[in-house]
């Protein structure tokens, strides 16, 4: 019996997400739809923009992350793997990971600003900073993945450590590259306070700033592009999940 009613429960706990997610995803296309009527003011240069920066703040804030991400798990989890400035380096990571991203704006906005001004590469470095304890952590959990017997087995036959790196813990650790990098991509594109804060010109950003406006079709639009961002984030999804399969049967 109450095996039974666990697994009722576990039913309608899958049910209620998939009805939450149907739901969210209705609203927001019967919204969106008055808007859909008016293509021209939908895609003019102020809305589509939007779009626009959305996507070149991501990925230049992934590719800002990428090579620093790379180094410091690499210092984390091989070269200084055991010894104290690796616990050091995870207690930082620590900290940036909890920090709330309000924070890092108001940080960013009085202490880089004056250098930088509100441009898209502002943006990009402090998204960039936020994530890389993300991506970190998620790699070092493929580290074990990788067979110690065939590292030093290398190792035996006279490779360098980088060469070891390269040809044998980076490719057992695919996977692990491939789901940090999605991972954080969608988190940098549903990032609302720092772009806020620091440049104003994304999708969340213009959510934000024009939610509760009394015009419809501008109302329209805000949830037009609420439903687009929605889409983005499935697309992204339904790649890593696609990229993650092919490497895992590999």
């Amino acid at each position: 019996m109450k095996d039974k009613t666990f697994k009722i429960l576990l039913f309608l706990s899958a049910i209620s997400i998939l009805l939450l997610s149907g739901g969210m995803l209705y609203s927001l296309i019967a919204e969106s739809l008055p808007v859909f009527g008016h293509l021209g003011y939908l895609v003019s240069g102020e809305w589509f923009s939007y779009i626009g920066y959305t996507l070149l703040i991501a990925v230049l804030a992934l590719a800002i992350a990428a090579p620093f991400s790379i180094s410091l798990l690499l210092i984390y989890a091989e070269y200084c793997s055991g010894k104290m400035i690796a616990s050091t380096l995870a207690f930082v990571m620590d900290l940036f990971a909890y920090i709330p991203s309000v924070v890092w704006g108001v940080w960013a906005y009085y202490s880089l600003r004056p250098v930088f001004g509100n441009d898209i590469l502002l943006v990009s470095i402090v998204l960039a900073a936020m994530i890389i304890p993300y991506s970190v952590y998620i790699c070092v959990n493929y580290i074990p993945l990788v067979p110690r017997s065939i590292k030093e087995g290398a190792y035996c036959l006279g490779a360098t450590r980088l060469e070891v790196l390269g040809t044998i813990c980076f490719p057992f650790m695919t996977k692990g590259l491939i789901a940090a990098g999605f991972l954080s991509l969608g988190k940098i594109l549903g990032e609302t306070m720092v772009v806020t804060i620091l440049f104003g010109k994304t999708i969340t950003s213009v959510i934000f700033n024009r939610f509760g406006t009394n015009n419809d079709l501008e109302s329209g639009a805000l949830f037009a592009l609420s439903l687009f961002l929605i889409l983005i984030i499935v697309a992204v999804n339904v790649a890593a999940r696609y990229m993650f399969k092919k490497h895992w049967h590999e």
